[in-house]
């Protein structure tokens, strides 16, 4: 019998130094087969996926084997689905491709889906294992996924694939199958990934990374199947086969981690995860309508719009019942700091030990009177042993906690329905220490009136946190525990002998503490209650409560001093962040409208205005979608800096929310004092900010009012100044404008004329007309530039100067550059086929940063391409160097996605805003348009130099011709012709015409060939 621990003592090192080969091994071939799979010809990666899968597989099945991974059923469960995954994924590949048209069904397939509900169980055993108890939030969380992921999965896989031809029922049903169990599998994942944020086992958070990359892999799989064209088996594509093998890899990574043997304390959501967690959901929750509309905005029909409309119906009602458990916590949180108040106000206030004990059980049912753990019982047990082996604890049907108080032998035993959640466990422990307080004070109390116990007693000080003073009736300390140090800097001994008030910043307070001492010995009720504050010697501020009691036979008060310091700091952060912006410290919109209100009551009480600002960052989006989201909280940080300086002390600045900024500006404040601040605020904001390696300059639009005692209320003087704010961003950015009466007018007709204009694009108002680029040397046309009128019913023909800002106000802007570039591709292909010598004749369109940003706009360009028949090569899309912010953002990809297509890329307008050199060298630019402004002064000197630096510049990166705009005079033309422009473009050589009007002038026209490199 002795011998087999001894034995197993043995071979435990060395199973454990197999069990490592065995692992790194099986991860090296792993790894290696992902590197095969991503370089290798198909017929080899397939080989090598089927190696790494069973690499992965045995390396995991070993690690659970061998290791006591946590926990070991949920971890057995995951394995077994990964190598029944693994299995009928090489046998797929080997027997029946992913093909379109197949229908055929194998056992198989039967176990690739037995495996993947047993992946779905296994994830849900790591969830369930994690949670102490029920979790309606979680479940309301995956419930909001679950609706958001089906709805999306439905009408881009499902609703197509139905409606695929060449896939037949069997098909079709396998895929939505498989979406199916995706979709379940992800809305456990979401749980497991946030439930996991601060786990002490990392081999979780592992294995939610591996589900992640199956599902990814699986519905872009399930994507091109439903998407499919032709009939066939489907091209591998490597990066969806290195994520089904990176799947096996991070499962098996997971179990190999050092950390999965340990068994983590529950839920880990802390503040920042579950403010992370919300705003992830109602991210999804407003996303994925916009997104169903977006992708279906062609193929909504007659159900489509209430299908949106339940959708956006349940998200709604989930993410209201989700928000109303977080403000019910809150309550929760809120009630049960009060209810911990009262009882460390009527703790102190008890005079005997056995008080104590009677207090306890009822005040521990009022703080979890809230809780799920109610109803709770709780005594206070003296010289309590916990047992192990009582007899009755295994068999009583309810729980007990033990919460031990400090050193006086007393153990507070508590008895709830269930297991007690975190927060009132901690709840419970915090009640616990103030009755150790209590319990040391009373203790203390009863030995410093017995002389034959002095020793005892000043050992029991030495040892208190709290302060225990004797004062005199004249108020001098006679005596003071050492504690004293840590609370004022000062020693025991140079503070016996002075007035105990003196320590102290309020005096007089100090001698109400003392004085109600004495009122509540008179009346029986007790002690004398303070809240004072000192300092600790080094310069911090310490908060301490005080209770005072008078021993009228003694002559002496007790008085109890207990640091408050950090429940006040704790309280004081609360309230901070309650009232403040957390990203910039400023005030945040709830203070703002407080102080706008008291500000219009001042105002009426005298004969003083005040002045209200408000502030949208001109931009602000590019700097975030190129930058990343860093950047831009670092530019918000940096304006709202820069907008305190411009601030006098007594004025309010407050961010409302994303890159909107208030300011309320008070006393005697008129309209030239107010103009000049804005003027101040926009030069300071106007200033350039480091942003890593990337300095920009973000702009700023102010709208101002004034407001006096007439003013109607603190809300329509807010409206006012928004309402001037719009204005001057309709003028042109980067300018202030003063609110004034007739804007509510112009609002009125630029919310009329809107919908008009959205009206307009419904009824084809919206027309195109063509301008002539022409040759220089011959005269010839090269191409076209498109650009957009609308043909309104009452005042004719409007240009987009009186239109388009107001599009890209609304929104309305990108189903405008839609039609605008559907039109003027088909009527270009028209014209290049039918006019002899156009056939490589250019097309050039205008693209507003809006639509430049949206995921699908490529798409998008690309479906027009098709649809029109034009050759890409002959397709211009002009941009304004205003979106090409420097970075490695957004911007980046769009652009290069575009020039993939084989169209050209021109930069409208170089010269008026960035002008980073930067960009141009490493975006796939096309070329250069000369902006009209240094056009219209040629041929001054100064204009020369800058038009023959852009054409110098364009010639050194290898860009086609400069295009010069708005030549309007045979002079300026001729300049251009001797510094060596080819093409050009503006009323000298024709004004924009209808396709007729256009059609006529080619078809007598020269046709010239586009310089290119």
């Amino acid at each position: 019998m002795s011998t087999a621990p001894a034995t197993a003592r043995h071979h435990r090192p060395r199973a454990s130094g197999v069990l490592a080969v065995l692992s790194w091994t099986g991860i090296g071939a792993a790894l290696i087969a992902l590197g095969v799979i991503a370089l290798a010809p198909p017929a080899v990666a397939s080989a090598a996926e089927a190696v790494a899968g069973i690499a992965s597989a045995i390396v995991a099945a070993a690690c659970v084997a061998l290791r006591p991974l946590w926990p070991r059923a949920g971890w057995w469960i995951v394995v077994i689905g990964l190598m029944g995954w693994t299995v009928s994924h090489w046998l797929l590949l080997l027997d029946d491709p992913v093909s379109v048209a197949s229908e055929r069904l194998t056992w198989v397939h039967g176990l690739a889906v037995v495996s993947y509900i047993l992946l779905i169980i296994g994830a849900l055993t790591l969830v369930r294992r994690r949670h102490t108890a029920r979790d309606t939030t979680s479940v309301i969380d995956s419930l909001v996924v679950l609706t958001a992921g089906g709805a999306l999965v439905g009408w881009t896989l499902l609703d197509v694939a139905s409606r695929n031809p060449l896939l037949g029922a069997l098909q079709f049903t396998q895929l939505a199958v498989f979406a199916i169990l995706n979709l379940l599998l992800l809305s456990v994942v979401v749980r497991l990934w946030f439930a996991s944020h601060a786990s002490t086992n990392r081999g979780i958070r592992i294995v939610s990374l591996a589900f992640a990359a199956l599902m990814v892999a699986d519905l872009a799989t399930q994507y091109r199947l439903a998407h499919a064209t032709a009939a066939g088996q489907l091209a591998p594509i490597r990066w969806i086969e290195v994520l089904y093998a990176l799947f096996g890899v991070l499962v098996a990574a997971g179990a190999m981690n050092a950390d999965a043997t340990r068994r983590p304390p529950g839920d880990s959501l802390t503040t920042t995860v579950e403010r992370s967690r919300i705003l992830a959901l109602l991210i999804v929750a407003m996303l994925v309508p916009t997104l169903v509309v977006l992708i279906l905005s062609e193929q909504l029909g007659t159900y489509g719009p209430l299908f949106v409309l339940g959708l956006v119906g349940l998200l709604t009602i989930l993410m209201s019942l989700r928000i109303s458990l977080l403000l019910f916590d809150y309550g929760n949180l809120v009630t049960r700091g009060r209810t911990l108040t009262r009882a460390t106000d009527a703790i102190a206030d008890a005079t005997t030990p056995a008080e104590l004990d009677a207090m306890a059980p009822a005040w521990v049912a009022a703080l979890a009177a809230q809780s799920p753990a109610r109803p709770v019982a709780a005594q206070v047990v003296a010289n309590y042993i916990p047992a192990d082996g009582l007899a009755g604890a295994a068999s009583e049907s309810r729980l007990t906690a033990e919460f031990p108080i400090g050193g006086t032998g007393r153990t507070l035993l508590v008895h709830p329905r269930r297991r007690l959640d975190d927060t009132l466990h901690t709840s419970l422990e915090l009640f616990t220490d103030q009755l150790a307080s209590a319990y040391d004070r009373l203790a203390l109390q009863r030995r410093l009136v017995d002389e034959q116990a002095q020793q005892r007693v000043a050992s029991l000080l030495q040892q208190s946190t709290d302060v225990v003073a004797l004062v005199s009736a004249d108020g001098i300390v006679e005596f003071i525990t050492p504690a004293i140090t840590l609370l004022t800097g000062l020693q025991p001994a140079e503070v016996r002998g002075i007035r105990w008030r003196l320590l102290f910043h309020d005096k007089q307070q100090a001698d109400a503490v003392l004085d109600r001492a004495r009122e509540s010995y008179a009346a029986g009720t007790g002690s004398g209650r303070g809240a004072l504050t000192t300092g600790d010697g080094r310069g911090q501020l310490k908060h301490v409560d005080v209770s005072a009691r008078w021993l009228p036979d003694e002559q002496h008060f007790v008085v109890t001093h207990h640091d408050v310091t950090e429940r006040e700091e704790l309280q004081e952060a609360l309230r901070r962040q309650a009232f403040h912006d957390a990203l910039t410290g400023l005030t945040n919109r709830v203070v703002f409208r407080e102080q706008l209100g008291r500000a219009l009551a001042r105002a009426r009480r005298s004969p003083m205005e005040f002045v209200v600002m408000m502030i949208d960052l001109d931009d602000f989006k590019h700097v975030n979608d190129s930058l990343g989201h860093p950047a831009g909280d670092a530019l918000l940080r940096t304006v709202a800096n820069r907008l305190r300086d411009c601030l006098r002390e007594g004025d309010t600045a407050a961010r409302l929310g994303g890159d909107e900024f208030a300011v309320i500006l008070e006393n005697t404040w008129s309209v030239k004092d107010a103009t000049t601040v804005a003027e101040r605020i926009l030069t300071k904001l106007c200033e350039p900010v480091q942003l890593g390696t990337t300095e920009v300059v973000v702009g700023a639009s102010i709208g101002v009012a004034v407001g006096n005692a007439s003013t109607e209320d603190a809300d329509a003087l807010a409206r006012d100044a928004d309402l001037a704010l719009y204005q001057a961003k309709y003028g042109g950015k980067n300018r202030y404008h003063v609110y004034e009466p007739s804007m509510h007018a112009d609002a009125m007709a630029r919310l009329e004329l809107t919908a008009q204009l959205r009206k307009a694009l419904e009824d084809d108002q919206v027309t195109v007309v063509y301008q002539p680029i022409v040759d220089l040397a011959t005269g010839g046309v090269a191409g076209l530039e498109a650009l957009v009128r609308w043909q309104h019913p009452t005042r004719g023909l409007l240009p987009p100067s009186e239109f388009v800002a107001l599009a890209e106000s609304s929104g309305l802007i990108t189903r405008l550059g839609e039609r605008v570039l559907t039109l003027s591709l088909t009527q270009a292909a028209a014209w290049q086929r039918s006019i002899p010598g156009l056939g490589q004749m250019r097309i050039c369109v205008n693209v507003a940063g809006r639509q430049l940003m949206r995921d699908d706009f490529v798409d998008s360009v690309a479906q027009a391409i098709m649809q029109s028949a034009i050759d890409p090569s002959t397709v211009v899309l002009e941009v304004t160097e205003s979106v090409l912010l420097p970075g490695e953002g957004v911007t980046n990809d769009r652009i290069g996605e575009l020039s993939r297509l084989g169209l050209g890329i021109y930069i409208d307008d170089w010269g008026t805003g960035w002008s980073s050199l930067r960009y141009l060298d490493t975006l796939p630019v096309s070329g250069l348009k000369l902006a009209r402004d240094f056009v219209a002064e040629l041929p001054d000197a100064r204009q020369i130099g800058v038009a023959r630096a852009v054409l110098e510049l364009s010639n050194s990166l290898q860009f086609d011709a400069v295009i010069a705009e708005g030549v309007e005079t045979a002079e300026q033309r001729d300049t251009l012709i001797d510094l060596g422009y080819r093409l050009a473009q503006g009323f000298l050589f024709g004004a924009p015409a209808d396709a007729g009007q256009t059609a006529a002038r080619l078809s007598g026209a020269v046709a010239a060939p586009w310089p290119v490199r």
